[in-house]
């Protein structure tokens, strides 16, 4: 089996160096924050925003370590902000340091985002210490960041005191076959409240399969992310046996994934009794090639496998199916299966080499849009939303 190394795809990884902030573009910006001043419209400063929904956003404005801490100094008894974004910052294990001193202090922040942050297990570390005891923060975002295995012995330390991290991002984070099976075994035991975990970019392979079967045990989790690994068919064929038992997943990702019709059969038998499943990504991720994924492919016979289910009017909504070399009679069976299952009212696809099937697939979908509410985005994911990416 080949063997990787859970390469981090981040450019501050990649620049191999913490910058130094000018901290003067933040200092209106900081006393705003300060001032707890509440914003009717967007506010742009020389560097990071005010939102109208009380989110703090600093992405990719070259925080450093001195501009995290800056801003967190000024956060400790903001009443206002519940959300900030510190993502692709360049602030490092000292930035989390500072981000985790104000949330010992703050009791108004839902959702903290460190993506691409050069943040490594001693750094979590810093900033577990300051969730131990918080009871507001939700969602804990920090993809991208060289966690490894250090990382989740703090995270699991940090959620053995605090039940109340809905939403956990661990993409691309070093975290390796082992650290999965001893998170999930965790939240398992714990009967931990996790509602979305995202496990993507990681490297893993076919048997973390068994660890995902185990995760999907747990009847609180209701969407879940393992894009851009390498599961593949056998992979799938491990988690399916608890798919099949599950009520509760609504979103089930697995992009790029190196997935064929016959890893696709054995999902759709797992949710033939599923009531609750409303998205399915097998679709192509960006990432795919940087972090040596495989493309899932279903090809024409999966598109038919898949059609002949949706007839059944389950509860799916919305299906990604991009670059998975499905041709024009592929795509056929689909547009009449959403004739026949109305509830589908959103499709990712690649290009169709047909018009006539093109337009028939489009006429379909606003038809089904027609007569179904929109599909809408949790606030946890909204939250993280920046004007700077």
């Amino acid at each position: 089996m080949e063997k990787h190394d859970n390469k981090i795809v981040c450019p501050v990884i990649d620049s191999g160096h913490i910058q130094t902030s000018d901290l003067l573009p933040y200092h209106e910006l900081r006393k705003d924050i300060e001032s707890n001043l509440e914003v009717d419209q967007l506010k742009r400063y020389s560097k990071g925003a005010l939102t109208v929904d009380q989110r703090l956003d600093c992405c990719k404005q070259s925080l450093g370590p001195q501009g995290a801490k800056l801003l967190s100094d000024s956060l400790k008894y903001n009443n206002v902000i519940r959300a900030i974004l510190f993502g692709t910052g360049n602030i490092g294990n000292d930035g989390a340091k500072s981000v985790g001193e104000m949330l010992k202090v703050n009791n108004t922040i839902e959702t903290v985002y460190l993506g691409c942050n050069n943040i490594d297990g001693e750094g979590f570390k810093e900033l577990a210490n300051g969730l131990e005891n918080n009871n507001t923060v939700k969602s804990l975002w920090l993809k991208r960041n060289p966690l490894g295995g250090k990382g989740i012995d703090e995270l699991i330390h940090l959620l053995e005191l605090n039940r109340n991290i809905e939403t956990l991002d661990l993409v691309n984070t070093g975290l390796e076959a082992n650290d999965l099976e001893r998170l999930i075994n965790f939240l398992l035991a714990n009967d931990y409240p996790i509602k979305r975990l995202y496990l993507s970019g990681n490297y893993l392979n076919s048997d973390s399969g068994k660890a995902i079967n185990k995760l999907l045990l747990n009847d609180h989790l209701t969407e879940l992310y393992l894009g851009v690994n390498q599961l593949n068919d056998a992979g799938v064929g491990y988690f399916c046996q608890s798919l099949s038992q599950n009520n509760s997943l609504k979103t089930l990702s697995l992009s790029s994934n190196g997935i064929t019709y016959r890893g696709l059969e054995l999902i759709i038998k797992s949710l033939g009794n599923h009531n609750s499943l409303e998205i399915l990504d097998l679709g192509y991720s960006p990432s795919t090639a940087v972090l040596k994924a495989s493309a899932n492919q279903i090809l024409d016979k999966g598109a038919v496998m898949l059609a002949e289910f949706l007839e059944t009017r389950n509860s799916l909504k919305s299906l990604d199916l991009r670059r998975n070399k499905i041709g024009v009679y592929g795509y056929w069976e689909l547009s009449k299966a959403f004739k026949a299952n109305d509830n589908i009212i959103d499709f990712k696809y690649s290009a169709i080499r047909s018009k006539k099937v093109k337009t028939a697939m489009h006429e379909q979908l606003e038809k089904n849009r027609a007569v179904n509410p929109p599909l809408s985005q949790a606030k946890e994911i909204l939250d993280i939303k920046s004007i700077f990416r």
